[in-house]
């Protein structure tokens, strides 16, 4: 596997940034444990994209961790639309799985993910919708993140160098030095 994610393109720092401070505004409201657990694993998961691809995909078997080993009345809670802190880390986990695209893709040996994607992108909106009024602040990021994903310029602004869900158009990126 990790020779398939070797000469995939790097993350832009500033995007993974928004996505950080937009995690961190999350995170303030955060207040149950379930909630700090799956915030902590979002924050790993976008540190670990500024550093390696093979560290941002182990990152991500741990958010899928975190919901499997969830009690059940915690992941009730998780998917309940009226907890609103929870439906704001559901619509920032869709957005992070959008921006891993490129790695889930070249993982599965050039295989482009369309399906998981279409209907993901779909969630963040709806989620937006049943929120409301007051918490736009905290849905700036997943929201711009679906808004690409929407025009097909997601990877354009996600990743420092040119590329497609199936490798690099564009030459080599320099070293990218994770801030977090």
């Amino acid at each position: 596997m990790r020779s398939r994610l070797e000469g995939a393109p790097s993350y832009d720092i500033a995007f993974l940034n928004l996505a950080w401070q937009s995690l961190d505004a999350v995170g303030a409201l955060c207040n149950e444990s379930y909630q700090m657990k799956l915030l902590l694993s979002l924050q790993q998961c976008i540190s670990s994209m500024a550093k390696s691809h093979m560290e941002a995909y182990v990152s991500h078997l741990d958010i899928e961790n975190v919901l499997v080993f969830m009690e059940h009345p915690e992941l009730l809670q998780l998917i309940d639309p009226c907890n609103i802190v929870s439906q704001l880390l559901l619509a920032h986990m869709v957005a992070v799985q959008l921006s891993l695209r490129p790695i889930f893709c070249r993982e599965r040996k050039q295989y482009t993910v369309t399906m998981f994607s279409i209907r993901m992108t779909r969630w963040i909106d709806k989620i937006c919708s049943n929120i409301g009024l007051g918490y736009e602040e905290f849905l700036t990021w997943p929201l711009l993140v679906s808004k690409l994903h929407h025009t097909k310029t997601l990877e354009q602004h996600v990743l420092a160098s040119p590329a497609t869900s199936t490798g690099v158009i564009g030459g080599p990126v320099g070293s990218l030095v994770a801030t977090r």
